[in-house]
């Protein structure tokens, strides 16, 4: 799961606070963001250096607020200093990523080389681009399904003729978890799936040869029949790593839900994720 640490100066909390509800509403971003993340008392400069080091992306707002002797710059030289590091070791992937709210100089070395977005352009559109860079890198198929099945088939339930993505979920050989978020990519969005009240996400652990399954009906999934979203699911673990779906073609015409509650007539809703557009104040 993509690390992120939010950088910013203090002047700019109220577009850095917009940035993190609206990246932090994404399951398979895990976002550092000091005023959600640091307590009262904590030590903040190491901890600051931890978490840079540790981050698979940095993302710096940049303003006419940012200032050489304020603690922004310290967060960026830090921020430099990791990325000529993984450099140095043949590590290509991007990992700085500037949004300049306002036209300013940034005096450390390599930075104004660095390709930037301007939040002014269009600040959706910037949140989007943000959240298509920070996609979660996933194991591959052989990798992942050493650890967790995650196949989905197309099937029917007896004396209902429609048909229905069934997604199962298997622990194969990882401590207990539960799942916390499920959804699918498509159409560069993501839809999440609501469960009802009395038919939540299973709260229980599945242990190693556990599994729970749930189910879509087709015609409610978007671009559907000429879609194919064998390989569109995502799930999202207590233990915060996400998993893709596969194709599974051993399986009955008939499908059942093995492990999950869900009846034929509570299948999930999908809510397409959403931000706070705070020039019109409507929820998008």
């Amino acid at each position: 799961m993509p690390r992120v640490f939010l950088s910013y100066a203090r002047a700019d909390l109220e577009i850095a606070t917009r940035v993190y509800d609206a990246l932090s509403l994404t399951p398979n971003i895990e976002l550092w963001f000091d005023h959600a993340s640091l307590f009262i008392g904590e030590l903040y400069k190491p901890i600051i250096e931890e978490e840079i080091a540790h981050a698979d992306y940095v993302v710096a707002l940049l303003s006419s607020s940012y200032d050489p002797l304020k603690f922004q710059h310290f967060e960026l030289c830090k921020a430099m200093e990791e990325q000529r590091r993984r450099l140095a070791a043949g590590i290509t992937d991007v990992f700085v990523l500037p949004v300049y709210l306002e036209p300013v100089r940034v005096n450390i070395h390599g930075f104004d080389d660095l390709h930037r977005i301007d939040w002014n352009d269009n600040p959706r559109a910037v949140l989007g681009a943000l959240r298509t860079t920070l996609l979660h890198k996933f194991l591959t198929r052989e990798a992942a399904e050493r650890r967790i099945l995650c196949q989905v088939h197309i099937a029917q339930f007896r004396g209902i003729a429609r048909n229905a993505y069934f997604l199962k979920v298997a622990n194969v050989a990882i401590p207990p978890f539960s799942i916390t978020h499920t959804w699918i990519d498509v159409f560069d969005r993501e839809l999440y799936f609501e469960y009802p009240v009395s038919r939540p996400l299973p709260s229980w652990a599945l242990s190693p040869g556990m599994e729970w399954e749930t189910f879509l009906f087709c015609e409610h999934l978007p671009g559907y029949p000429e879609q194919s979203y064998f390989e569109k699911f995502r799930i999202r673990l207590s233990n915060g790593e996400v998993y893709r779906s596969y194709k599974n073609n051993n399986v009955a015409a008939y499908g059942k839900v093995g492990g999950g509650p869900l009846a034929p007539s509570e299948p999930p809703k999908m809510l397409q994720l959403g931000y706070h557009d705070q020039d019109s104040g409507a929820e998008r």
